[in-house]
């Protein structure tokens, strides 16, 4: 158990924790800080988001009217459709077992073969990363909590 004793107006308060709790608690505040994830070329999302976040300064300091916030929004709004068309398409292909491991690469981000096999190996690379950096945080607090090091 992890106690935490202090004072306040004139009186202790005492708190019990089990340690397990608080183990559980720190491996996750480390696997946050673990992750890392990184847009591919080719995702408009990000580029759209900026572009309606412009568009709403602009409109609100009177810098475009109405009808061109409007269209800023259509055009977007037509855009985000299209891909999610896209999406559906890869989906179906996918669910009927159509589809290999770059191809969402190639369907969604317009990628050549040979970037969506770069695409797909900086994924497995990332991926194998994450998962041993994951592993190093699990292994230092389980070492700190056989320590006596508060953890």
């Amino acid at each position: 158990m992890s106690t935490s004793e202090g004072m306040a107006g004139g009186r202790t308060s005492r708190t019990v924790v089990q340690e397990g709790v608080l183990q559980s608690a720190i491996s996750k505040h480390h696997e946050k800080l673990a992750t890392f994830d990184m847009l591919p070329r080719g995702d408009k999302g990000a580029e759209w988001m900026y572009e309606l976040q412009r568009t709403k300064e602009d409109f609100a300091n009177e810098r475009i009217t109405v009808a061109e916030c409007k269209a800023v929004i259509k055009c977007i709004t037509a855009a985000s459709n299209a891909e999610h068309q896209l999406w559906l398409d890869f989906r179906s292909r996918q669910d009927a077992g159509q589809t290999k491991p770059g191809d969402f690469a190639k369907a969604i981000y317009g990628y050549t073969d040979e970037e969506a096999e770069e695409f797909v190996e900086e994924g497995v690379r990332l991926l194998e990363s994450r998962m041993a950096n994951e592993d190093r945080c699990r292994t230092r607090v389980l070492q700190n909590g056989r320590n006596g090091r508060g953890y």
